[in-house]
């Protein structure tokens, strides 16, 4: 597990830095589409798309979280880093901004409770990461991100028609 991992670092003794993130939002691969290629499909050809409006966490752009880990390796800092963007939101939310940036009905996204999704991992409802050190003392700035999904958004968008 992460966890564990993080454990067997911690226990070497060593200099080192571990990097905690969370939802990483970009674009994925051919054979490995990301949950947000996943939402807009759902969206645009499955409708409806069910989605957790109580349950909030980061969602966190893949450029600004590789921007963030070479900030952190350049100033040499060791210990625990929370490298993610720090505005938490819902999937639900998260689904509505999306469906909005690409022109989609968002009538065709369902709100509905965590409980009710029966995923086998159970995930905190509040999983946000606290990410105020790694902002100040790395100097990280993150676009807004709604911003930051219609960059990936286009991406996406490009990736289907080449």
């Amino acid at each position: 597990t992460k966890l564990e991992g993080e454990r067997a670092v911690l226990a070497a003794g060593n200099r080192h830095a571990i990097v905690r993130t969370a939802g990483f939002l970009g674009c994925g691969g051919p054979s490995r589409p990301t949950f947000v290629e996943r939402m807009l499909e759902t969206i645009r050809d499955h409708p409806p798309l069910w989605a957790a409006s109580d349950q909030v966490s980061n969602i966190t752009p893949v450029d600004e979280l590789a921007s963030g880990i070479m900030r952190l390796i350049e100033s040499g800092a060791t210990g625990i880093w929370h490298i993610a963007h720090p505005q938490t939101i819902s999937r639900y939310d998260l689904g509505i901004m999306l469906a909005r940036l690409a022109a989609a009905d968002p009538s065709r996204i369902e709100r509905i409770n965590y409980d009710s999704l029966h995923r086998a991992a159970r995930r905190p409802l509040r999983g946000g990461l606290k990410t105020e050190k790694a902002s100040r003392d790395l100097t990280l700035t993150y676009r807004p991100l709604e911003e930051s999904l219609a960059l990936v958004l286009r991406q996406i968008e490009s990736k289907s028609t080449a």
